[in-house]
């Protein structure tokens, strides 16, 4: 795949998890082939970016063993909610994850789905998926139940089952999915209604029980260190330099880092001088620094649809109004919303060279302001947030 800063490939990790020792064999490669580094991507991948001679870095790529076999292709993105790195155990939704991945791998080759159709296996917590908006979802209800839904977010999505057992709700989203692939192929069951979706899984999965309980409400995201999860940390828009990966696996070893559907990242342990260095590489590791609110996508330095600088303005803004980042700034290039689709308190959305102010809202919602730059941006925030009115 081809975007304006050149060729990206994108990386997989089983259950969203690398080794310490094998992500420092991926640093030369990043060095040698990805002029813009790596992003972790909202799907808990590893993107390489700029990559100027794509033929090359995959075969490097191969040769290092990071290439998927043609059976592991066809299996649908999984996102599993984090788990605590420091203890060593394998929680029930990692346990979940490569069940269902095993299963989806056996199913029939000649069955396609589409090519973002998305599972989120959520065992809730701190590091838990609750925002994803997945085709399939797998929320934990209790010690050992999940619920089945589908088309939506752990709030949002339609409930078709509840199951007892890792076993047991592999088998039955394995079977959904088979069925989505044989009825519906590329169509996303995102697109279907509410009473599309519980005809359709009644079919696959028996009558829809009578009553099926919310998995917990979503916490609040968290970054720093805590002794039970180890170091939660993220970087300025997901962009992680290849010195920061070896910083990362030089801390990690063999221990496994964690990563996450929201761009965070779990590491076992970080001493107080690699957690400076990571910071001045752009690693965020406290949820006080204002950069934690920013989201924005590349902008025009990689995008043609995009006419701002998406990211230095955010980071600007970042610097001049720290507390409306904190809260949450979206900087958008376009309408689309590539970096997030969801309401913000503040979204700026690029046209023409400047921003479309949107308060709680998406890229494409209601427009408050038209036609701002940066710094008129800055002004009417504060003059508005200051009046306490909306305009």
């Amino acid at each position: 795949m081809w975007a304006a800063d050149g060729a990206l490939l994108r990386l997989r990790l089983p259950g969203g998890r690398i080794r310490g020792d094998r992500l420092a064999a991926l640093v030369p490669i990043v060095e040698r082939f990805a002029t813009n580094g790596v992003l972790v991507t909202r799907r808990a991948k590893l993107e390489l970016r700029g990559v100027e001679a794509p033929t090359a870095a995959t075969a490097a790529l191969d040769a290092a063993g990071w290439l998927e076999t043609p059976t592991h292709e066809r299996v649908p993105d999984i996102v599993v909610s984090g788990t605590p790195v420091c203890g060593g155990e394998a929680t029930d939704a990692r346990t979940l994850g490569h069940r269902l991945h095993d299963a989806l791998a056996a199913r029939p080759p000649e069955t396609s789905l589409a090519d973002k159709f998305l599972i989120a296996i959520d065992a809730g917590g701190v590091l838990g998926v609750a925002a994803v908006h997945a085709d399939i979802r797998l929320d934990r209800l209790g010690a050992r139940d999940w619920r089945i839904a589908v088309g939506g977010t752990r709030a949002t999505a339609t409930p078709v089952a509840r199951v007892h057992g890792d076993a047991d709700a592999a088998g039955c989203a394995a079977q959904l999915v088979r069925g989505v692939a044989e009825r519906f192929g590329t169509q996303r069951l995102r697109t279907l209604t509410p009473a599309e979706r519980t005809a359709l899984t009644a079919e696959l999965l028996g009558p829809l029980p009578a009553h099926i309980e919310r998995p917990l409400a979503e916490s609040d995201r968290f970054i720093g260190y805590d002794p039970a999860l180890g170091h939660v940390l993220s970087f300025v828009f997901g962009h992680v330099p290849a010195a920061a990966l070896a910083l990362l696996a030089a801390a990690a070893g063999p221990d496994e880092i964690a990563v996450l559907p929201d761009r965070r990242l779990v590491v076992p342990e970080l001493s107080a001088g690699r957690c400076r260095e990571l910071r001045t590489l752009g690693a965020i590791v406290t949820v006080a620094d204002p950069r934690a609110g920013l989201a924005a996508c590349v902008g025009r330095a990689g995008c043609a649809q995009a006419t701002t600088d998406t990211r230095g303005d955010a980071l600007a803004l970042a610097h001049a109004m720290p507390e409306m980042a904190s809260a949450g700034l979206h900087v958008s290039g376009c309408r689309k919303g590539c970096a997030g689709r969801r309401a913000s308190p503040v979204t700026l959305t690029a046209r023409d060279g400047r921003y479309d102010v949107i308060r709680d809202g998406p890229p494409d919602g209601v427009v408050e302001a038209q036609g701002l730059t940066r710094s008129q941006v800055c002004t009417w925030l504060s003059r508005n947030d200051q009046s306490g009115e909306r305009r």
